[in-house]
């Protein structure tokens, strides 16, 4: 199973995992020293089964953000590590890229978020990003943000571009044959067949895009943990704005058993 944010199919339920509600951006931790470089390297490299992912591929992934600039004009970019229920992963994290010769460590926030850097020279075409976490316990998911959003206030584009991000890494990480298979497909992202759940940080009562004085109340998923955002409706422009209603602001307990999918 991909180490990525998962692609599902939704007739069979097609849907895309892709988390909000991590802390907003954190500070930039200070560049590390050599000691600090060799001791994440050598933690990295000698953990069993360890988090691994192309490099390339999440360069190219991360090129959304220039090519498709106009659904996020404004917008930053981090990746988040999250346990596979969609919680926050507590765990202390070291993180490289890696060759195989040549290694950069890439600084990890507390909140277990890293901002990718646009290139790091030195490095083969088989560099790998690594970290000492177990592949099938975690994800690396996207989380777009435009400046005066929130983990309770969203905009629209910025949720379409985190979906074209996953679809980029998913689309990586994928087999030559079913690359083959997928070349001429649109992406996922414009289709009414296909739907996103996005994660929150806690249980939420409700969740409502508004624009013009329209609103609509949107579908809560994973026993109200997280929610379908309608990225393929054209009639919702990027502006439109998504707000979460923790299930703590109408008294519920955060364990609630609330509907969901």
């Amino acid at each position: 199973m991909s180490p990525l944010a998962p692609l599902h199919a939704r007739l069979a339920i097609m849907s895309i995992a892709a988390v909000l509600g991590a802390p907003g951006f954190a500070q930039e931790p200070a560049p590390p020293g050599d000691g600090d470089k060799a001791v994440a390297e050598v933690t990295v490299l000698s953990f069993k089964d360890p988090f691994r992912t192309d490099y390339r591929g999440l360069q190219k992934a991360r090129a959304a953000m220039t090519e498709l600039r106009a659904l996020a004009p404004q917008a930053s970019l981090r990746f988040f590590i999250v346990n596979r229920s969609g919680s926050a992963y507590r765990g202390e994290l070291k993180a490289i890229v890696s060759d195989g010769e040549a290694s950069h460590t890439i600084p990890m926030a507390s909140d277990a978020s890293f901002e990718l850097p646009a290139q790091i020279a030195g490095l083969g075409e088989a560099a790998e990003f690594m970290m000492n976490a177990k592949r099938k316990e975690i994800y690396l998911r996207p989380q777009v943000r435009s400046p005066g959003t929130s983990d309770s206030r969203l905009r629209l584009g910025d949720l379409r571009m985190e979906c074209e991000i996953v679809w980029r890494m998913e689309y990586a990480e994928a087999s030559f044959m079913a690359r083959a298979a997928l070349k001429f497909m649109d992406s996922p992202c414009n289709s009414a067949k296909f739907g996103m759940d996005f994660f929150a940080r806690g249980r939420l009562s409700a969740v409502r895009i508004s624009e013009h004085g329209n609103s609509k109340t949107l579908q809560l998923t994973h026993r109200a943990q997280a929610y379908y955002a309608p990225l393929h409706d054209k009639a919702w422009s990027n502006e439109a704005l998504i707000e979460l209603t923790p299930a703590l602001a109408e008294g519920l307990p955060p364990e609630a058993s609330l509907p969901g999918r």
